[in-house]
Formats: C-alpha cells, sequence, structure tokens
C-alpha cells in the first residue's frame, strides 16, 4: 500500500511500538502525527497532607546533595555528570511543589 503519491509501505519489517505498528517506508517525503499528552513538571494533584512532613524531612537532607568535584570542573563523563544534575533538578521540583 502506499502512503501520498509515491511513497511505498514495506510489508516486512513492521515492528509493533506504543503507538501501534510501525513499518518501513519509501520515499521523498511523508507526514506523521501523534498525539502527545499533556507533560508537565509539577504533579497533577496536592501533596497528601499526612506525607508533607516527611517530604519536607526528606528535603532538608536531599538539599545538601553535593555534585561530585571532578563533574563540578568538568572532569567527569557526561552520562554520570547528568545523572548528578537530574537529581538536584529532581530535588529542586519536589521542593517547590
Amino acid at each position: 500500500w502506499s502512503v501520498g503519491s509515491t511513497n511505498l509501505v514495506s510489508d516486512f519489517g513492521c515492528l509493533r511500538t506504543m503507538h501501534g505498528i510501525s513499518c518501513p517506508v519509501s520515499g521523498g517525503r511523508w507526514t506523521m502525527t501523534i498525539q502527545l499528552h499533556g507533560i508537565s513538571f509539577s504533579a497533577p494533584r496536592a501533596i497528601r497532607h499526612e506525607m508533607k512532613h516527611a517530604i519536607e524531612r526528606a528535603l532538608h537532607v536531599d538539599i545538601d546533595y553535593d555534585v561530585a568535584e571532578n563533574f563540578r570542573r568538568g572532569a567527569g563523563d557526561t552520562y554520570f555528570s547528568g545523572k548528578q544534575l537530574a537529581k538536584l533538578a529532581r530535588i529542586i521540583v519536589i521542593a517547590d511543589e
């Protein structure tokens, strides 16, 4: 079968994906539309009242997290330095809630 006027969709090499079946396409041009869901850094609901104190205590400990010196100087690899920065970012987002 074809997409548009000249693109051909292969009937082999197809795989199931989270969006449905994905097949190889040969051609010069095509349009793909994907419905994205709302994304936010904030939680969709407020923190439960009985959990607030425990979260605040954990944040007081976590906020003192210190990125390793070699990463602060730019001497570490990008994989693990990125993980350390992501940890700090999560702490900040949770504290903002």
